[in-house]
């Protein structure tokens, strides 16, 4: 059976309170028994013997109070004392009626019955001795002689009565010292078994709780100081305070366990919070320099995004401008191929100036293959509109020549002058038009005055053969082919133009997708240093941790140090 703590103690309680019920149960039988007694002495004896006392004195008194009336003449106080003797016998009748319901013993009844007859006798002797003291003093004189013998005999058995009651109380007096002692003797007894208990069971107590108990108590102490080399406590009980020992050897072990690791973990902590913090103090450092570099690239990209938002405004600008070029050039073809068309009809008479016209052919060939390479070259910086303009100045030259040579012609070149008159203006409009352009590519300038030397040098040229012309059909044949010339270059033009256009709109949209790159690089950046920064703060704060961290460390260092492992 398993003795647990609980029960060792009800074991010991139970006996304590058997003991202590045992003690009280004898101790009330005694004192109920000596109550018993008490009450024998106090409400049988002493009346008894007080009814004896009272039954004496009103004997005695009858007796005086028939001297009394002896002695009285006067009738009125011998009633008196007639009535109060009557009245004394009716309490003495009381008394002894009482006294007789008492009777113990068969003595005491003997007794009582003599002394009842002798009551008897003394009333009727006393009523005999008051008549007699009415009449004859001297009979009642006898009457009272006897009555006196009579009363004599009611003291003896008064006395014997007393006596028995007086026995009868002194007996019941020892019977209660008796018990009282008794009472004593097994009380002093069941007091030193009581205490003989008490002592065996709190000795028992003593060796399987109180000692286990200052065991543990002694080994949570030291615990509690910090020592947890203590050894497992030999308890070999197997109730609570046993489990209480073990559970603490346990304990003991484990926070030995959790103390050693926190220990090692504590030292690792603060390796890593130094590390952590170095870590954090150059990347920190990496962090502003980050910043800074970002901040640079977002001001060089707000930059470059502004530069990007003019030349796509410049872009916009010349597509509009070689839009309209484009459209004068596909003019000036369809009135250069009507021209042509009217001057076919006076290829026979231009023979004669064929081999000049020939010639301009040759020059305008070369001034066609220089601005084709003004062309390329234009392609390769983006300068395109430096061709227009120079196809410009060659058409105004040409449309200039073909107003001479109109002038020249007379009535015949009348409707050729009014077509160079269209061609010029529209020539001026292209000039005018790229003249706005030209002026943000500076480096086509250099080609485009070589361009317009050698048109000078073609005009040049025309003019001399012009001299040699003589007659107005070989000045119409020479206008004819330089029609025909100028109409192949106006359709190369207007191609050109169209080319032009094309390009341009994709260099515009070129130019406006890198704006908007531009503008998404730019807020990317500004991003980038926004999140810079907050890296910065952020390995700030991660290095006060680290701080923080390390001092946290050092501290439970401290405290692991007041442990004893």
């Amino acid at each position: 059976m398993h003795w647990t703590v609980s029960r060792k103690l009800t074991l010991g309680f139970i006996t304590m309170l058997l003991l202590t019920v045992i003690t009280a149960i004898l101790s009330l039988n005694r004192m109920m028994y000596m109550q018993s007694r008490v009450e024998l002495v106090t409400e049988n004896w002493m009346p008894r013997i007080n009814q004896m006392d009272t039954l004496r004195y009103e004997t005695e008194h009858v007796l005086n109070l028939v001297f009394q009336h002896r002695d009285k003449n006067d009738p009125e106080a011998r009633k008196a004392i007639e009535s109060t003797i009557g009245e004394i016998y009716d309490t003495l009748d009381q008394t002894i009626a009482s006294y007789e319901k008492g009777i113990q013993s068969d003595a005491e009844r003997e007794e009582f019955k003599q002394f009842t007859a002798n009551w008897d006798e003394f009333k009727k002797n006393t009523q005999k001795t008051l008549v007699a003291s009415k009449t004859s003093p001297a009979q009642a004189q006898v009457l009272i002689d006897g009555g006196q013998k009579i009363f004599g005999a009611l003291l003896i058995n008064l006395t014997h009565l007393e006596q028995m009651n007086q026995k009868g109380a002194e007996a019941s007096s020892a019977d209660v010292k008796k018990a009282h002692k008794d009472s004593l003797i097994w009380i002093y007894v069941i007091l030193a078994l009581g205490v003989l208990a008490a002592g065996l069971i709190s000795w028992v107590f003593l060796r399987i709780v109180a000692q286990p108990l200052r065991a543990v108590t002694a080994g949570i102490i030291r615990v509690a100081d910090g020592d947890l080399t203590t050894k497992p406590l030999a308890v070999r009980s197997r109730d609570e305070i046993g489990q209480l020992a073990e559970a603490l050897s346990r304990m003991v072990r484990q926070l030995h366990a959790a103390i050693s690791r926190s220990a090692d973990a504590s030292a690792q902590v603060t390796a890593l919070s130094a590390q952590l913090a170095e870590s954090a103090a150059q990347t920190a450092k990496a962090a502003t320099q980050i910043a800074v570099s970002v901040q640079t690239v977002a001001d060089g990209s707000r930059e470059q995004l502004a530069a990007a938002n003019e030349t796509a405004h410049a872009m916009e600008e010349m597509a509009i401008g070689i839009g309209r070029i484009s459209e004068t050039a596909a003019d000036m073809a369809e009135i250069f191929s009507d021209t042509t068309q009217s001057a076919s009809k006076g290829t026979e008479a231009m023979a004669e100036a064929e081999r000049q016209m020939t010639a301009i052919s040759s020059t305008a060939s070369q001034t066609s293959k220089r601005v084709e390479q003004l062309g390329e070259h234009s392609t390769h910086i983006g300068g395109i509109v430096s061709l227009i303009a120079e196809l410009a100045h060659q058409t105004n030259l040409l449309a200039l020549n073909a107003s001479i040579e109109a002038a020249r012609a007379g009535e015949h070149g009348k409707g050729f002058a009014v077509v160079a008159t269209e061609v010029k203006k529209l020539a001026e409009q292209s000039a005018q038009s790229a003249k706005g352009i030209s002026e943000r590519v500076l480096t086509i300038q250099a080609e485009t005055e070589e361009t317009v030397t050698a048109m000078h040098e073609v005009t040049r040229q025309v003019a001399e053969g012009i001299t040699l012309v003589n007659g107005s059909g070989q000045t119409f044949r020479t206008i004819a082919d330089a029609i025909s010339h100028m109409n192949v270059h106006v359709q190369e033009v207007s191609a050109t133009s169209q080319e032009m256009a094309a390009a341009t709109e994709q260099v515009s949209a070129s130019v406006t997708s890198t704006a908007s790159i531009a503008q998404t690089s730019s807020e990317n950046t500004d991003g980038v240093a926004a999140a810079s920064q907050q890296q910065l703060s952020s390995m700030e704060h991660i290095s006060g941790s680290a701080e923080q961290l390390s001092r946290l460390a050092e501290e439970l260092r401290e405290s692991i140090r007041h442990f004893k492992l």
